[in-house]
């Protein structure tokens, strides 16, 4: 596809923090990242500001103003744009949820890459404890806004780009990436861990 576009997002304030997640625009050839960074690094704030009953108070949300560029068949490192971002707070004042498992959203996309479909997930730890049911589900409010995270998510670069999943390169070669084409949330908390475990 060409050159893709890392934004991160940090995750503090939470016992064990802090966390990070990263997501991946694929930008317009009419366009150049030096003039459109900023507007990649908006779309990830607005989706988090849109949403903040999601996360306990005390929690703070900042999308990193440096925005790294790659080949996405090689995953060298091309260029790197600062610009900048406002903290986000959350507002579920009930408490902590639990650090480890939290709702997933699964991208997908129209790839297939080794007779398998390109799929990407997103996972949004630590919730507030507001966002769980008596019988240890979401409430269908978190479901929802959820949701409403990840349309945002997917459209944070219109009309000029879109998020994609990058299929990373193996030694160098062989990297690819797919423009995010719909998601999907389980009515279940997933369970995220490290590539340690």
């Amino acid at each position: 596809m060409g050159t893709i576009a890392r934004v991160q997002t940090v995750f503090t304030g939470w016992p064990g923090a802090p966390g990070l997640q990263t997501s991946f625009f694929h930008l317009d050839a009419m366009w150049a990242w030096s003039g459109y960074f900023q507007n990649a690094i908006d779309g990830v704030q607005a989706a988090y500001e849109a949403e903040p009953s999601l996360f306990s108070s005390g929690e703070t949300i900042t999308v990193s103003p440096i925005v790294d560029i790659f080949e996405d068949t090689t995953g060298v490192m091309l260029e790197s744009f600062e610009g900048t971002s406002d903290p986000v707070s959350g507002t579920d004042g009930t408490g902590w949820g639990p650090t480890a498992t939290g709702i997933c959203v699964t991208w997908r996309t129209g790839g297939i890459v080794n007779n398998k479909r390109v799929r990407g997930r997103s996972f949004l730890v630590p919730m507030g404890s507001g966002a769980i049911d008596g019988d240890g589900t979401p409430v269908s409010a978190a479901i929802t806004a959820a949701g409403n995270w990840a349309g945002l998510m997917e459209g944070g670069l219109s009309p000029y780009g879109n998020l994609v999943v990058w299929h990373r390169p193996i030694n160098g070669a062989g990297g690819s990436s797919f423009i995010v084409t719909s998601h999907t949330i389980a009515d279940q908390y997933a369970v995220l861990r490290s590539r340690r475990d």
